[in-house]
């Protein structure tokens, strides 16, 4: 990110929103009743970088601080995911939203041709 600097602010980041960027994003699969603290063992031994989603989300977090702001959301990017940040720390990580399908398709009416279209020669 190229608006990103090493003098850019970074926020704070909880246990839980690195466990929920592990998740929703890199496919991590913890039990619910699992508390944040008890699942960062969890996920590190399951080889993820928690040194390394922490500084992407303290950076993504930083963004929205940078503009002033120390409670909002962030969308990070290349991920696609938004940040919640609450007084200059992020505290989730959101799940990817997709459109919900406009509804089901219909076909389109049928309409009077003409004569070029049917082929016909005068």
């Amino acid at each position: 990110m190229s608006h990103v600097t090493a003098t850019s602010p970074r926020a704070r980041v909880t246990d839980h929103a690195v466990r929920r960027y592990c998740e929703r994003y890199l496919g991590a699969v913890l039990d619910e009743t699992v508390d944040d603290q008890r699942a960062m063992p969890v996920l590190r031994k399951a080889g993820h970088d928690l040194a390394q989603v922490r500084a992407r989300l303290a950076d993504v977090g930083g963004v929205l601080m940078a503009a002033g702001h120390h409670t909002g959301n962030v969308v990070a990017f290349p991920e696609a995911m938004k940040v919640r940040v609450a007084d200059g720390v992020v505290v989730t990580v959101l799940a990817r939203v997709s459109k919900p399908p406009a509804g089901p398709a219909s076909q389109v009416p049928a309409r009077p041709r003409t004569v070029l279209e049917l082929g016909v020669t005068p």
